[in-house]
């Protein structure tokens, strides 16, 4: 118990240094320091396997392992405070707090059945941020040493925004709570900041949005050949 929690407050501190004690994780879309680097799920495995990730800045997905001993962490939804947990212990009791929920439950912010962490990441609304530390530093092909659910920065594959000034930008999203918006990767992806938790909700208006504003979300799964993790 004392070399798990050593491992978690580790992570935590390389995760959350940057937006301070007790504050939520903020990237700026390029850092690849300490804090880890800012990435979204794209596709995860129904068990065992490799996930996908969009890395930013990079137009490429990427693919990296996810093992029991892989820590897992975001703000539990019931007392607002930073977790860390074993992958493996997805479904074991939240312990931060007397919610009674599990690890997985308290990450997700809304009710799953079986609790893997599988299951939480596919209940994470599309694009939600996450910041990834691998096993060694810069090699996706390690593994995920610790990989951090950040629900207040976004980061999505797009197309048809090359144009678009800074101002317009941030006009965009602004209705959802957004600021700090920014394309990556040659115009290719967008990435901004939410005031209040991202939601399935909001990732479908926003679409819509996005539609009017003349651009799209582009499916990076049926244009790219991820670069792939070796288990």
């Amino acid at each position: 118990m004392k070399a798990l929690f050593k491992i978690g407050l580790g992570c935590l501190a390389l995760t959350f240094v940057a937006g301070g004690l007790g504050g939520q994780a903020r990237a700026d879309g390029t850092d690849k320091k300490a804090t880890g680097t800012l990435t979204t799920m794209i596709t995860v495995p129904k068990e065992d396997g490799p996930v996908t990730l969009l890395v930013a800045g990079q137009a490429k997905t990427i693919t990296a392992v996810i093992s029991g001993d892989t820590m897992v962490g975001g703000v539990c939804e019931h007392c607002l405070l930073n977790q860390m947990f074993k992958a493996a212990a997805s479904s074991k009791p939240c312990e931060m707090c007397g919610c009674g929920q599990t690890n997985a439950r308290c990450i997700a912010w809304k009710d799953i059945k079986q609790s893997t962490w599988q299951e939480m990441f596919r209940s994470l609304p599309k694009y939600t941020g996450m910041k990834a530390i691998y096993n060694t530093a810069d090699k996706p092909e390690s593994g995920l040493k610790c990989l951090t659910v950040d629900l207040h920065t976004i980061l999505m594959p797009v197309d048809g925004l090359s144009g678009q000034t800074p101002d317009q930008l941030n006009a965009l999203v602004k209705p959802f709570g957004g600021s700090k918006a920014a394309l990556l990767a040659d115009g290719k992806q967008l990435q901004f900041t939410v005031k209040d938790e991202w939601t399935s909700e909001k990732e479908t208006k926003f679409e819509q949005a996005l539609t009017k504003a003349g651009g799209k979300i582009v499916d990076v799964t049926a244009t790219d050949t991820s670069t792939q993790a070796s288990k």
